[in-house]
């Protein structure tokens, strides 16, 4: 199979492999955020980017996170973690 097809089979089934697409690494990802605080600095397009070619499957549930709003821009790396902790505590309540 020619490399198109397999993205298109890979997308369909919810497996795209980063290594036929152009998809968003983790050290590009990680180079959209703050080195200081950890805060995305361009959301925009950080989901531009996203939409365009998708992510990484090592960076795809904080991906999700951004994308659903769980997070946004101007939490810092230690809000993140944060709320993921309250997140868990009252799921597992």
């Amino acid at each position: 199979m020619n490399k198109r097809i397999l993205f298109d089979l890979g997308w369909l089934h919810g497996s795209v492999n980063s290594s036929l697409n152009n998809s968003l690494t983790k050290q590009e990802f990680l180079k959209m955020l703050d080195p200081v605080t950890g805060r995305l600095l361009d959301e925009q397009a950080f989901r531009q980017r996203i939409f365009d070619s998708g992510c990484d499957e090592s960076i795809r549930k904080t991906v999700w996170c951004y994308l659903l709003r769980l997070f946004n821009e101007s939490m810092t790396k230690e809000d993140r973690k944060l709320y993921t902790v309250k997140a868990q505590e009252r799921y597992n309540e």
